[in-house]
């Protein structure tokens, strides 16, 4: 029995929990997690306890009462509308969505009324889940929204090039397959510090040892770049402990942000 019921925790629920082949129940209700249910994870007990005697026991139901999703393509459909909505222009000559002049070919505006496979930038794997989401140079403006956490079997995220700002959202974590993460060109700010303690965490970093490519550089904007003149945004803090744990890193670019502190250990 795994019974975790009746807590604070939050962020994604592990994924290391569909691991445990001989899991006979989960309580994980009552908490503040985010996110959907991995399918591994409902099947796994699910499919022990068709083969015991009972009902199976899966019980994820947030406090109030907020029962969350299973991971599937609903639900990378729910996070792209919500991404593409909250990620749009404001004022009045806003033109949406739209190809900049850092794009190396034209994307046409995405059609809300097909399948999400059709919308340019957005690649699907044969299960039906997102698997490449590339939206360089496409005028995305306000902030990342927490939905893009939902987005569970993404390999590939690139939002380089654009007007992104405020702070890297936390649910990035939950992307536990990525080998390619690009933000690079936007106006994030805010601390790149690991996971802490409180409500406003920040990003656990190692839940994404998986990297094989990660640049965060040039978000932050001068005036004049070459003697720092006139600058704003840009991530901050020390670099993450966690970096330097990543086997797999091929590609590291962190320039141009308000960094300080000492290096990770192994980078």
């Amino acid at each position: 029995m795994f019974h975790l019921a009746g807590n604070q925790l939050i962020g994604g629920i592990p994924s290391s929990l569909a691991g445990l082949q001989h899991l006979e129940s989960l309580h994980l209700s009552h908490n503040n997690f985010e996110g959907c249910i991995l399918s591994g994870l409902k099947a796994n007990v699910e499919s022990f306890f068709s083969q015991a005697a009972g009902a199976h026991d899966l019980n994820i139901v947030n406090r109030g009462n907020d029962k969350l999703p299973e991971c599937g393509p609903e639900t990378d459909r729910q996070a792209l509308v919500t991404l593409h909505g909250q990620t749009q222009p404001d004022g009045l000559f806003g033109h949406g969505w739209d190809t900049t002049d850092c794009a190396e070919e034209y994307h046409a505006p995405w059609d809300m009324e097909r399948d999400m496979s059709a919308w340019s930038g957005v690649t699907v794997g044969d299960n039906g889940r997102v698997v490449k989401l590339e939206l360089a140079c496409r005028n995305l403006h306000e902030n990342i929204p927490a939905e893009i956490g939902m987005l569970t079997q993404l390999t590939h995220l690139d939002l380089s090039g654009n007007e992104l700002g405020g702070a890297i959202p936390p649910q990035l974590d939950m992307l536990i397959n990525l080998t390619h993460l690009n933000l690079s060109g936007n106006v994030l700010r805010g601390d790149i510090k690991d996971q802490n303690g409180d409500h406003e965490r920040g990003i656990y970093w190692g839940n994404l040892d998986k990297l094989e490519y990660l640049d965060l550089s040039s978000n932050k904007r001068c005036d004049n770049r070459l003697f720092s003149v006139g600058c704003r945004h840009g991530l901050t803090g020390s670099v993450p402990n966690a970096f330097g744990s990543f086997l797999n890193l091929e590609y590291l670019n962190l320039s141009y942000n308000e960094l300080e502190g000492r290096t990770a250990w192994g980078i």
